[in-house]
């Protein structure tokens, strides 16, 4: 935690796959980006976005698509509505992308230092044994503030104290169960970060299916930039 304070932004190159991709961004493919977050404020910026020419910009309260120049070229206010009579095969247009990329990844990438902040209510659960031994179990619920999946989800971690997956029920993909799996870690400047993810759906017995990968993301080039240079 105290080299966490220490951090004012992280970014990385992320690769996509995955058959929610597919689905969701069929109008709007997106392969690749270069993706931002800070960890204070809930911005998340991916460059290029759709187009060589332009990168996304996320907040709670507006997603929007900006040229190479500033212009904001489009952006929607209180973009979470905007999901609200989607169904799971409903393609989302852009801003609906960059929403959706931006609170995630913002989420993704400050976890699991980020249910140290005010408002978050935390509670350590009974531990799940696997294949790899016994995980434990943290239950925790997101302040009203925070954008996020769903207010209720867990973490796993190894018996070295590892984050190895997340559980969630995602609203925007219309609460289904799923869970995030994080492998291939490396450290950055003394901070551990899973270099691939790969969100699963869960079974009715809450463990993790096969498959299909809705969403895959694989991490290169990861960078961490201080507060102070």
């Amino acid at each position: 935690m105290d080299r966490w304070r220490n951090v004012a932004y992280v970014s990385a190159d992320v690769a996509f796959d995955g058959v929610a991709w597919n689905t969701k961004t069929r109008e709007h493919p997106l392969s690749h980006a270069r993706v931002t977050v800070e960890t204070g404020e809930q911005r998340t910026v991916l460059t290029p976005f759709l187009g060589a020419d332009r990168r996304s910009s996320y907040s709670p309260g507006l997603a929007a698509v900006v040229l190479a120049d500033g212009r904001v070229e489009r952006a929607r206010s209180q973009p979470r509505a905007a999901f609200v009579n989607d169904t799971g095969e409903t393609a989302w247009d852009e801003l609906k992308l960059a929403y959706f990329t931006g609170f995630a990844f913002w989420n993704y990438l400050n976890l699991p230092f980020l249910v140290a902040r005010p408002g978050f209510v935390v509670e350590e659960v009974a531990p799940v044994k696997t294949s790899t031994g016994t995980w434990q179990r943290v239950g925790y619920s997101f302040p009203r503030e925070i954008a996020t999946h769903n207010r209720v989800q867990a973490m796993y971690f190894d018996e070295e104290g590892i984050l190895q997956r997340l559980d969630y029920n995602s609203e925007i993909f219309g609460g289904q169960p799923t869970a995030h799996m994080l492998s291939g870690y490396e450290t950055v400047d003394g901070i551990q970060f899973p270099t691939r993810r790969e969100i699963v759906p869960r079974d009715q017995d809450g463990t993790p299916a096969a498959g299909p990968v809705l969403i895959g993301m694989t991490f290169t080039d990861i960078e961490v930039v201080n507060v102070r240079a």
